[in-house]
């Protein structure tokens, strides 16, 4: 069953910015999608993904994972303190709409994360992560 419950965690984060610490007129901070030091799951990839085993609701998306497995790519900030803020789904995903949410609702409810690092100073960044479900065989 640990099989079943084990999550590929492939960490990707889109690097279309140039890094630069800037803070815009308005006072709005710059989202980083590029930096020195990503933002991180507290205690890394092995944490992160004995948080998803953990936490998953098993009961309300196992009837779509028999016999196909299933990714979901989510999108976040993880704001200077570590906080995280505007989950949602890259769009287009194919999984079904339950998948969908049991990622976002994964990600909302975990704790603070490490905030990521440019130019010595903890700036807003934004994660995409893809989260792979395998597929659960009778």
């Amino acid at each position: 069953m640990n099989n079943i419950l084990s999550f590929i965690l492939i960490a990707m984060v889109c690097l279309k910015a140039n890094a630069q610490v800037a803070i815009p007129p308005s006072g709005e901070m710059k989202v980083f999608t590029k930096v020195e030091q990503p933002a991180v799951f507290p205690g890394g990839d092995e944490s992160f993904k004995a948080y998803l085993n953990r936490n998953i609701n098993l009961k309300k998306i196992t009837p779509y994972l028999h016999d196909t497995s299933q990714v979901v790519t989510v999108k976040f900030l993880v704001d200077e303190k570590g906080l995280v803020s505007n989950v949602s789904v890259k769009e287009p995903i194919d999984a079904p709409k339950e998948i969908k949410d049991e990622a976002v609702q994964l990600i909302r409810r975990g704790p603070k994360w490490q905030p990521a690092v440019q130019n010595g100073r903890n700036v807003m960044y934004q994660v995409v992560l893809p989260i792979t479900f395998p597929a659960i065989s009778n």
